[in-house]
């Protein structure tokens, strides 16, 4: 019994650090986006109201949420997958990939939102078409489609 929880703390103690990464990144992006938010207000001479900080409060609140649920998707997926590699020997490698993708989306709105803030939204589009171009390219696609199937 004691082997079989050492192998699954092993297995599950870096994808604890990756979804506890991906939170606090979250985190980190809605304070950023709330300090340009700030500074643009200031630059226009605008008063800052509690009204803006509860709708800030409020958007931390949804994004938690959703990557909450995402969360236990995700560790319902891990534990089967522990389970049936530690109890049968069938390794399938696993990994918050719900929560990523969600950690990825929530801080990719609110990088469009500092841009928009910064009046970078002219950069923030032509990023935007430079990295669909990249992943429209064969070769690029080619090496993500061998990246992905080695995890």
């Amino acid at each position: 019994m004691e082997q079989f929880i050492d192998k699954c703390v092993v297995r599950l103690a870096p994808m604890a650090v990756l979804a506890a990464i991906e939170y606090v990144a979250v985190f980190a992006a809605v304070m950023a986006d709330l300090a340009s938010g700030l500074r643009r207000s200031r630059h226009e001479g605008r008063a800052t109201t509690s009204r803006g900080f509860r709708n800030t409060v409020d958007k931390t609140a949804r994004y938690y949420t959703a990557l909450i649920a995402m969360s236990i998707i995700d560790t319902i997926i891990i534990a089967a997958l522990t389970y049936l590699n530690v109890a049968h020997g069938i390794d399938i490698p696993s990994l918050p990939l719900f929560t990523t993708i969600g950690a990825l989306g929530l801080a990719g709105i609110e990088a469009k939102s500092i841009c928009e803030n910064t009046g970078r939204d002219r950069h923030a589009k032509d990023l935007a078409d430079k990295v669909r171009r990249l992943a429209s390219d064969p070769e690029i696609r080619n090496l993500l489609s061998k990246l992905l199937h080695r995890l």
